[in-house]
């Protein structure tokens, strides 16, 4: 029913002061007392055994789960009623035993005694945090492998254009235009330079040297290097 009605399957969900007090047997074996008489039977066909032998001639599933459920909540009506008889003190139930006599009186002021100003554990506040945190956490993780995703594909595209664009260079695909500038530089003279003479030359020829020929211009050297200019290939 809990389920049905919207609220979490899990026990550890929920937290009742209450519930911590187990109600003695002696109280519990006074409602309903013939939970204890159908219990051996059921055990008892549960080992194969007849309505002869103590148990039952066929099978009921329904019975058992019925008488559970009994045992369940005569156990939660012990502890509902410890807490609502200050409140409601002439409802009927408390007319009858076992909601009275020494029993009944001191498990009754056990229960009422945690029952006021109760708080839930932090364990319990900490697992039911869990799941929002854990929402969180997901979302959060979708979202930068999402951001990373993005930024892995243009990093690769980026990738494969820089190198489609080395492999055509390399193989010849893009042009190349080689540009130089030639410029008139000095002669330059293979023929070693004789070395000067220290020794004294006495010139007996009166006559004036004739004046020295120019000389002839080399070959011209290059001025500036060739400058590379990679050219687009459109």
């Amino acid at each position: 029913m809990r389920i049905v009605a919207g609220f979490s399957a899990s026990p550890e969900d929920y937290f009742l002061a209450r519930a911590a007090h187990e109600p003695p047997y002696v109280l519990q074996k006074q409602l309903w007392p013939w939970i204890e008489q159908w219990e051996p039977r059921f055990e008892a066909r549960a080992r194969r055994q007849c309505s002869a032998e103590g148990g039952l001639d066929d099978d009921d599933l329904a019975a058992d789960g019925f008488l559970k459920l009994m045992r369940r909540l005569r156990i939660v009506l012990l502890q509902d009623l410890a807490v609502l008889q200050p409140r409601y003190p002439s409802l009927p139930f408390f007319a009858y035993a076992p909601f009275n006599g020494p029993e009944w009186d001191e498990f009754a002021v056990a229960v009422r005694s945690d029952a006021v100003g109760a708080t839930e554990p932090l364990s319990l506040l900490v697992q039911r945090a869990l799941p929002e945190l854990s929402g969180v956490l997901e979302s959060t993780r979708e979202a930068v492998l999402q951001n990373s995703q993005r930024l892995a594909i243009r990093l690769e595209a980026r990738l494969e254009g820089i190198q489609d664009g080395l492999d055509a260079l390399l193989q010849g695909k893009v042009p190349v235009t080689f540009t130089g500038h030639f410029g008139a530089g000095p002669a330059v003279s293979l023929a070693p330079a004789p070395a000067p003479s220290t020794a004294t030359t006495l010139n007996f020829n009166t006559a004036p040297a004739p004046a020295p020929e120019p000389p002839v211009p080399g070959m011209p050297v290059v001025a500036a290097l060739a400058k590379v200019f990679t050219v687009r290939d459109i």
